[in-house]
């Protein structure tokens, strides 16, 4: 019977704000509940202690930014809709949701997108507006900066593949995970 995700995702998250790195949290949690796959897939998710601290200037120029962003379009037009996108992002970044960081750029790509195409068809090509302008300065940031900081914070584990034989003299294969920390 395979564990709960939910009681490995709480177990790997003590050992890890223990300090211990996440290859090290792999380990015993394979031990401890065997079932590597899983064990792999909670923990690519999640962030070592050192890893945070590492990059926690990053998390906080983002979450400025965010916030930043917030209060520009907030000033333009004051819309729940947009405390709603920006409140949802700022909870992400505070509660280190990194799987969810993807919508960070996705928004801010199709906001960049729709501001040329509004340039193309509403401004001269050569000059853009001062709002505009503003615009491309808050969405560059909020479009690189999430997807580096996700590639950081929660790499993808190294998978190597090895055959063995096993106690009934059978050739089997498994996946060994190797994480960068």
């Amino acid at each position: 019977m395979k564990p709960d995700k939910s009681k490995i995702r709480k177990r790997a998250n003590t050992l890890l704000d223990e300090g211990k790195s996440r290859q090290e949290t792999f380990d015993l949690m394979v031990e401890e509940y065997g079932h590597p796959l899983l064990v792999a897939d909670v923990l690519k998710h999640l962030i070592a202690q050192s890893t945070w601290n590492k990059y926690k200037v990053h998390n906080l120029l983002l979450l400025l930014a965010l916030i930043g962003a917030l209060v520009y379009k907030l000033r333009i037009n004051f819309n729940l809709i947009t405390i709603g996108i920006y409140g949802s992002f700022i909870f992400i970044v505070i509660l280190r949701y990194t799987r969810q960081y993807f919508w960070i750029p996705v928004y801010h790509g199709l906001t960049l997108g729709s501001l040329f195409v509004g340039a193309w068809f509403n401004s001269p090509a050569s000059r853009l507006p001062v709002n505009q302008a503003v615009i491309l300065v808050l969405a560059l940031p909020l479009i690189a900066l999430p997807w580096w900081l996700n590639t950081k914070l929660s790499p993808k584990p190294e998978e190597t593949r090895e055959t063995y034989i096993n106690n009934k003299g059978q050739k089997r294969s498994r996946i060994n995970f190797k994480f960068p920390d």
